[in-house]
């Protein structure tokens, strides 16, 4: 190199070769350890460059993988204010659930809105959903529907039905999953909606729930009076219609109260009077609108005065558990956790007696 302003470049005529790549600036120009004769030699000066510096791409961080959304949800009703229902709330509090809804009879007392509250909002710290039961109908022998939502307020972006309000017919969406929540049959300042065909709230319900599962959420639908139960009340305290209206629309999970008890049917289509049976191994596929069906739970055993269960299991009811149980009574909720692809359902024990009740649908 000269001056570090110019370079000389050069190359070789190899014998039985020809002419070799241009090389600079003291590399070799010619063969080693061939006995091949150099037999001319090509010289040019060029402007001297920097070397290229050879630099180490600094490797990219490892994105943090996202973690798929899970949503979280505890379901229970006929709670009373004796010491089972509290332990049933305590439990429901150290789950730390994303909504937790009461699905009606609430303080089974009159006049103790305020204290029935005041025993949920000090155990369950996040949002509480809550729908009107009997006891909570008018004339009101437990307590109104108006003080209690006044003291649990709606926390969930309620979307109520046009001619009701939160607390009665209404729906909120939280994460993936849509929760429903009605009171059919339950005399109320609002009306007494049926659900029944030809019913204007009937057509409400079909269309939250098909928008719903549209918008590629979970269907979860939850009322006090059930109809598919082997308990007390069984199915005369309602109509079969909303019970086959939710099987018509595949809805994922119907969840009531009202027999204070727990009970879970297989997943199931047809109708009350002939149901029919779809699985019975707890690893469900979803329905849809065209194929139909749903599974049905009952989470009456939240504290309230625990009661039998009064029928032989038929073919269609997966797990039942009231006082006349083998172990006694359990005390308890039901929990939903739903990814995208997989909602899984869970009875969780509170006080009394343990039961371990579970299943899944994939979609």
């Amino acid at each position: 190199q000269l001056y570090g302003a110019v370079s000389v470049e050069y190359r070789a005529h190899v014998q039985g070769i020809g002419w070799q790549p241009w090389v600079k600036d003291g590399a070799t120009a010619g063969t080693v350890g061939s006995g091949l004769r150099v037999e001319a030699v090509e010289i040019r000066i060029v402007p001297a460059t920097e070397p290229t510096p050879t630099v180490t791409p600094t490797p990219s961080p490892t994105p943090t993988p996202t973690a798929a959304p899970v949503t979280r949800l505890a379901f229970t009703a006929d709670t009373g204010m004796d010491e089972n229902g509290k332990a049933v709330l305590d439990k429901i509090g150290a789950g730390n659930y994303d909504v937790t809804s009461i699905i009606g009879d609430f303080a089974y007392v009159p006049n103790r809105e305020q204290q029935f509250c005041d025993q949920v909002n000090s155990r369950v710290p996040g949002k509480v959903a809550i729908v009107a039961g009997n006891h909570e109908e008018i004339p009101n022998p437990d307590g109104t529907m108006e003080k209690y939502e006044a003291c649990l307020p709606n926390e969930v972006n309620a979307v109520p039905y046009t001619t009701s309000r939160y607390g009665r017919d209404y729906y909120f969406d939280t994460g993936n999953v849509r929760v429903i929540l009605i009171s059919p049959d339950i005399p109320l300042t609002t009306g007494t909606k049926t659900y029944v065909y030809g019913t204007q709230e009937r057509e409400w319900l079909k269309k939250v729930a098909i928008d719903g599962r549209a918008a590629g959420k979970w269907v979860v639908l939850g009322y006090h009076h059930p109809c598919f139960s082997i308990g007390l009340h069984a199915c005369k305290d309602t109509k079969p219609s909303l019970s086959e209206l939710a099987i018509g629309l595949g809805a994922d999970v119907v969840v009531t109260g009202h027999d204070h008890n727990y009970q879970r049917t297989h997943q199931i289509r047809g109708s009350k009077a002939a149901p029919v049976v779809i699985d019975k191994d707890n690893a469900y596929k979803r329905q849809t609108t065209t194929s139909k069906g749903t599974t049905f739970v009952v989470v009456g055993n939240g504290g309230w005065n625990p009661r039998t269960i009064t029928q032989t299991l038929p073919a269609w009811m997966k797990v039942v558990n009231g006082t006349n149980s083998p172990g006694g009574m359990a005390f308890g909720y039901g929990e939903l956790i739903a990814t995208n692809t997989v909602l899984t359902w869970n009875h969780v024990s509170a006080s009394g007696a343990t039961l371990a009740d579970s299943f899944t649908v994939t979609r």
